[in-house]
């Protein structure tokens, strides 16, 4: 009884032990406790701390995508409970509240996503510390921005004592045995990317000539002429210096133009004049048997036959083109297979989206939407700022509504779009980490046109936990198959900015997008970078038009705008773009739509863009990337394409470099590392994808150094080009440079890297302390890359649009959850069940050992008294003469088993003793033959068969039956 009381009370203290033990079980790898210390530059310093802790229960509440519209933020910022909540919310916040009294910092945010991080943050104000009641934490803004105000104001007000608080909490964090990591939360500014307007140039002088053309491929004998197409899809051409042969052309007529006038006004213009003139003309279907002299390839089937009765559309020279090179991104022949982008979601990530605007609403999805600026449902912009615009242009550059007789059309006028509200106020890094993963299984694709300050000096992008948002995007969104994250490669050409500074555009996880202007051309302010993966159409100088899109209806403003420009309206074209691809193919992955980017984009600007062949066989330039991204391309290779293998990756570090940068130009620091068979074998990285180089060096001027990174198949990338403005004395400190212009090529060999200082003596020298090159690639050997190659140009006919022409779709791969690969409630049940076996080992081992003393006796005397009897057995069925026989030929039989073998024994173990007696003759213990039974055999029986009554029957004295 006594036993049975300690093991019960045993296993009470292992089940309570388990219960409130801080160990973590839902964490599949450990953290190395540390601080993370990012660049931060243009950015202000707060007093809060991302953290990241193990104490917490696996809870499916907080998981993203079980919060529904019913956990709304009440006016005191607290969430109403959700019953999906898990039983252990109340421990995740014991521990939590106990953490924050700890460091003394109050609980201001949860991750949906990341349900082991939160936000802490000290509050002069803060009377208790409030954890939130819900896995959707009250993270309005504007309280951000009450933090925000607080803390400058302690810092300005003495900064000394600013700096030791920080230091003092940052002590406390460290040491603290429940965190594994932190990292400062820092305030910056994130800028939509709309291009300023250069200076107006003037123009010459013009003498219109306008003619009336029947069929779309007659061309006039015009000198200079352009071509602009009515509603009527006729093709109007005009000319800036008039007509050779007037006789060839009787309709035409001559106009003077004002200096000032842009081909758009022309087009307006003339549309409204000559439609009376144009009235009788014939439709006509464009083929582009022919192209214009700056595509290196021919365009693809398109067709002019689409017509919308939207006002604008005429207007929208990006979808269909008439006028001189016919640059556009050559979308009609898709609409005409009815891929209009059904079935997709594209959140525009922006300041806004004017959602009840009449050429949206219709296309509007409220589940994938919110505001976390102000924490709400409703995305809709704040008419206090004239720029908040921003999202709506957006938006109707993707998804407008079509044939409702507003603006234009969208891209993808059949996908919905949702919005997230972001950019409207104070932006930190946690706030674009939790609108990278909002609403991740209803939003497909993510459009980002915003990014850090285009000023050429600036060094910024996603921290760390909007980087581990992205990562967690394309793993775990669109239910597998991952988010695709477009954004906008930056306005700062004219600051000779490049593109590889900016942290979004620079990711392996994102789709970099550039801008030319309607002649293919490099507009003034794009920028140029190695991470680019390809281009789309957008404004260019005064005399190129702009993008004609929806806009918002706040004051003045007409719902329709013909002034959308910059990379803002470039990477929008790229998420409707994609839109249809994944209407064309569901199952793409991230990695499959930046492959098909590469693989059909076509060159522009050949003459002036610097393209370069790789070792795989494509050409990539640092102004356009892989190309004109072309629709009709991309939805036909979508149709035929099959999912890339998984990616792989290699790294190299050389921590202790420790180098000098030599000044001058023409004396680069050069580090050469060969990857040999033995450095990847069993890695599988046969075909490379993005390389990256992570650098940590010193420079008392940055902007003069100049990274370039050499393949072993020649491919030259310019990492990082001078910066005139840049004269920061920051260097790089763990800084990461991304180029994909080595995309198809084999790793093996020397990968060259130069460092070069363009100072000559000016400045002090450049020091390079640690640089880490790392390869991504995948299993796809060099042939089955070709075998993918000759798949999409074969497929460029259209025959795979029909329906039932393409192969079905795989499910998704299914990844555990690094986060919650088990949940801790199974793990601890598992837990508590071995330790209760091994408590019941240990019980019974010593028990065993100690107890049990008289049977452990009594059973070793009834061994030895077994083995006797054995012997005496052998000995006693012997004669004193040796002779063995019985009467008639009987035999012996004894019957002796344990007790424990069964019933049927003639004797037992316990009988024994009184069964053995002593010969009066030899002296020894014998068993008395009576204690025997035999008798004659008679039946006919097999010899040496016992009977069911114990005795053996010999058949050898029998007769012979014959």
């Amino acid at each position: 009884m006594l036993s049975d009381s300690l093991l019960f009370v045993i296993l009470i203290l292992i089940s309570e032990v388990l219960q409130v033990s801080p160990f973590p079980l839902h964490c599949a790898s450990r953290y190395e406790k540390n601080v993370v210390k990012p660049m931060v530059e243009s950015r202000d310093l707060i007093l809060c701390w991302v953290v990241q802790i193990n104490t917490l229960k696996s809870c499916s509440c907080f998981q993203n995508g079980t919060n529904d519209m019913a956990n709304v933020a009440d006016d005191e910022g607290e969430m109403s409970s959700s019953p999906k909540c898990c039983l252990g919310h109340n421990l995740v916040k014991d521990h939590i509240l106990a953490l924050s009294k700890e460091v003394n910092l109050e609980i201001h945010h949860t991750f949906g996503q990341f349900h082991d991080h939160f936000l802490l943050c000290h509050s002069e104000t803060a009377s208790g510390r409030r954890v939130p009641t819900s896995p959707i934490s009250n993270y309005k803004s504007v309280h951000l921005q009450h933090l925000h105000r607080q803390h400058s104001r302690l810092r300005s007000t003495s900064q000394a004592l600013f700096q030791l608080y920080e230091r003092q909490v940052e002590q406390r964090l460290s040491q603290h045995r429940e965190i594994l990591w932190f990292t400062a939360e820092h305030v910056h500014k994130r800028h939509p990317r709309g291009a300023a307007p250069l200076t107006p140039k003037k123009p010459p002088k013009r003498n219109l000539v306008v003619l009336k053309v029947f069929a779309s491929n007659e061309e006039p004998g015009l000198k200079n002429s352009h071509s602009v197409i009515n509603f009527n899809d006729s093709v109007l051409h005009y000319s800036d210096s008039g007509l050779e042969d007037s006789s060839q052309h009787p309709f035409a007529v001559t106009h003077s133009a004002p200096n000032d006038i842009k081909d758009q006004k022309i087009e307006d213009k003339l549309s409204q004049s000559y439609t009376s003139l144009l009235s009788s003309s014939t439709h006509s279907s464009v083929n582009d048997s022919t192209h214009p002299h700056h595509l290196q390839a021919p365009r693809s089937k398109r067709s002019a036959l689409v017509t919308f009765d939207d006002p604008a559309y005429l207007k929208q020279w990006h979808l269909f083109n008439s006028l001189g090179s016919r640059m556009d991104i050559n979308v009609t022949g898709v609409w005409q297979h009815n891929y209009t982008g059904s079935g997709i979601t594209v959140a525009v990530v922006d300041d806004g989206v004017e959602w009840r605007n009449a050429d949206l609403k219709a296309n509007y999805n409220r589940m994938g939407s919110w505001d976390l600026n102000d924490d709400d449902p409703d995305p809709s912009p704040s008419s206090t700022k004239q720029s908040n615009h921003h999202g709506t242009r957006c938006a109707g550059e993707i998804a407008a509504v079509a044939n409702n007789k507003v603006c234009g059309v969208g891209v993808a006028y059949g996908a919905q779009i949702s919005g997230l509200r972001v950019l409207d106020g104070t932006m930190t890094d946690s706030m674009e980490a939790e609108a990278f993963n909002k609403k991740m299984d209803i939003n497909d694709i993510y459009s980002c046109s915003w990014g850090p300050d285009d000023d050429g000096r600036t060094v910024d992008g996603p921290h760390l936990m909007a980087v581990k948002a992205m990562k967690y995007g394309v793993d775990f969104g669109r239910k597998g198959f991952g988010n695709i994250f477009v954004v906008a490669s930056g306005n700062g050409g004219e600051h000779h900015d490049n593109c590889n500074f900016d942290g979004y555009a620079n990711s392996i996880y994102t789709v970099t997008i550039g801008a030319v202007d309607e002649s293919g051309e490099m507009p003034y302010y794009a920028e140029e970078c190695a991470s680019m993966l390809g281009v789309t159409f957008s404004s260019g100088t005064n005399n190129k038009r702009d993008i004609v899109t929806t806009d918002w209806t706040e004051g003045k403003a007409s719902g329709c705008t013909d002034s959308h420009t910059g990379t803002s309206a470039a990477a929008p074209l790229a998420a409707g773009m994609i839109a249809l691809m994944l209407q064309a193919r569901p199952c793409l992955t991230w990695r499959d739509v930046q492959y098909i980017i590469i693989l059909t984009s076509q060159k522009v600007d050949v003459a002036l863009a610097h393209w370069q062949e790789n070792g795989a066989g494509l050409s990539h330039s640092h102004k356009h990337g892989f190309g004109l991204l072309n629709s009709w391309r991309l939805v036909n290779a979508a149709r035929v394409w099959e999912t890339v293998p998984w990616m792989t990756s290699f790294s190299y570090m050389e921590a202790g470099a420790d180098k000098i940068i030599p000044k001058g130009s023409k004396t680069p620091l050069k580090m050469i590392h060969e990857i040999t068979e033995a450095d990847i074998r069993g890695l599988g990285l046969f075909t490379l994808e993005n390389v990256q180089l992570t650098i940590w060096l010193t420079h008392p001027c940055r902007g003069k150094l100049g990274v370039q990174l050499i393949s072993p198949a020649g491919t030259l990338s310019v990492l990082a080009a001078p910066r005139p403005l840049d004269n920061s004395t920051s260097g790089f400190s763990d800084w990461t440079f991304t180029t994909v212009r080595c995309w198809g090529e084999q790793p093996l060999g020397n990968w060259t890297i130069l460092f070069i200082d363009n100072d000559e003596e000016n400045f002090g020298q450049g020091r390079l302390t640690k640089l880490r090159l790392t390869l991504f690639g995948t299993p796809m050997t060099a042939s089955e890359f070709a075998q993918r190659r000759q798949r999409v140009e074969a497929a460029m006919s259209g025959e795979f649009l029909s329906a039932g022409m393409s192969q079905a779709c795989a499910p998704a791969q299914k990844y555990d959850s690094p986060y919650t690969p088990v949940s801790d409630r199974t793990l601890k049940i598992i837990i508590l069940s071995g330790a209760f076996c091994l408590v019941m080992a240990i019980y019974e081992t010593f028990e065993y050992i100690f107890c049990y003393d008289d049977e452990k006796k009594e059973a070793a005397r009834n061994r030895v008294l077994a083995r006797r009897a054995r012997r005496l057995v052998d000995t006693s069925i012997s004669s004193p003469d040796g002779d063995t026989s019985l009467p008639n030929g009987a035999s012996l039989s004894l019957a002796f088993e344990d007790d424990d073998e069964g019933d049927d024994d003639v004797f037992d173990i316990s009988e024994t003793a009184r069964l053995i007696r002593r010969d009066q003759n030899t002296g020894s213990e014998v068993i008395p033959m009576a204690t025997f039974s035999y008798e004659e055999v008679r039946d006919p029986l097999p010899s040496n068969v016992v009977s069911s009554a114990g005795t053996v029957r010999d058949q050898s004295d029998q007769p012979d039956p014959n």
